[in-house]
């Protein structure tokens, strides 16, 4: 049995469900518990802790922390991005004490910078897996657009403006936030289009051009790399294409403009390196060999 902590229940659905279907098509069983949903939710997770020795696979942050406390308990702890934390030192350093008394985890990092990080203040059984792996999706025409969470545009508004500014846009389409929630942090509601939370097919019907802000700490946005398999010019600061080791995967960016944005160029060689074929055979690995490990 493989147990699936989150700090939502419905995150292991919306972003973990190739590896679900992985798993699944291995004749594995797996269960889905969201540390956050409620106290009868952290009863069955504090049973399988204590109580069986399944093999465990945590994503997100909370759940991370949460799982992370039970030093002798094994399994894989998947790092999506550090977040807001992610420059604090003080936080860093509390992950590497983690790390170094978690001997018995694996530990993957999305973001290369924090897996380089990490890897060389921490031992352990450390990997870098390039995001959740992408999915090619339907995209709009010659308009741009960002895919975020109403949490994030506090960190992440001033890379907005930024590139609307040095593009000179008169528009441009957020999807996962309402109209109402951008008004209230004081976005113009002429130029930031809100398209509300769409159904994962939808996310790109409104623009063919991904823009990637930068501020809040990704490890690889999962929009990032689906926006990537469905062919959208994309385009982000020099600092994030190192960050996410695109330079590791075949990619390369064009010369920046004058405000330092570059555009993402790549092929289909590139593509494959993140797509949700490839990437979820990777997870699937780390997962097995640490439920092997375990057992014996």
């Amino acid at each position: 049995m493989i147990v699936l902590l989150n700090d939502h229940e419905v995150y292991n659905v919306r972003y973990r469900s190739s590896l679900i279907s992985a798993l699944v098509s291995n004749n594995y069983k797996y269960t889905s518990i969201g540390i956050l949903d409620g106290f009868f939710s952290i009863l069955r997770a504090l049973y399988y802790i204590f109580i069986t020795d399944h093999c465990f696979f945590s994503s997100n942050m909370k759940s991370n922390l949460f799982f992370l406390i039970f030093f002798t308990k094994s399994g894989v702890v998947l790092f999506n991005g550090l977040g807001r934390y992610r420059k604090s030192k003080f936080f860093r350093l509390c992950l590497v004490f983690f790390i170094k008394i978690n001997f018995n985890k694996t530990f993957i990092f999305q973001n290369y910078a924090d897996y380089r990080y990490f890897k060389t203040k921490a031992d352990g059984n450390l990997s870098w897996i390039p995001g959740s792996g992408g999915t090619c999706r339907n995209i709009g025409d010659d308009k741009f657009l960002i895919v975020t969470r109403i949490d994030k545009i506090d960190s992440i508004s001033d890379s907005i403006y930024n590139f609307i500014s040095s593009f000179c846009l008169s528009e441009v389409y957020v999807v996962g936030c309402s109209e109402e929630a951008l008004a209230e942090k004081g976005f113009d509601g002429c130029l930031f289009k809100a398209c509300g939370y769409l159904p994962q097919d939808d996310l790109f019907i409104h623009g063919s051009n991904f823009i990637q802000p930068q501020g809040y700490g990704e490890g690889i946005p999962h929009t990032l790399v689906d926006a990537i398999c469905s062919g959208m010019d994309i385009w982000m600061k020099p600092s994030e294409f190192i960050n996410f080791g695109f330079y590791k995967l075949g990619f390369r960016r064009s010369h920046n403009n004058d405000s330092g944005w570059s555009k993402l160029i790549y092929d289909e060689n590139s593509k494959v390196n993140v797509s949700s074929e490839v990437v979820v055979n990777m997870y699937l690995n780390c997962l097995l060999n640490s439920c092997a490990r375990n057992s014996s």
